[in-house]
């Protein structure tokens, strides 16, 4: 069995691959720069496990069905690998929206 000549000379393979792997380098970098931002957020932050009133400036999903947007909702995270979750909140009663009690 012989196997045939390659279509491109190594040296061609080298000039093409050095340029494209240059031009991959900024896109790349920003790609663990934005990673590594949010790492360290999580890492000084922490995750929050606990639910926590959140104002939906976006749609979020709160069930299978149903999607909230502009309304207050509960989030909670436990990471940087794990989904944001949203569920549906109770109306705040007057009293705990004007800050009276």
């Amino acid at each position: 069995m012989t196997f045939k000549d390659p279509v491109l000379p190594d040296w061609l393979g080298f000039c093409i691959s050095i340029p494209i792997c240059i031009a991959a380098m900024p896109v790349a970098a920003g790609l663990l720069a934005m990673l590594g931002v949010a790492w360290c957020k999580r890492r000084i932050l922490g995750p929050h496990a606990e639910w926590r009133r959140w104002f939906a400036w976006y749609p979020v999903k709160v069930t299978i069905a149903e999607w909230k947007w502009l309304e207050v909702v509960e989030r909670r995270s436990g990471g940087i690998l794990w989904d944001t979750d949203y569920r549906a909140c109770e109306p705040m009663a007057v009293a705990d929206q004007a800050g009276l009690e």
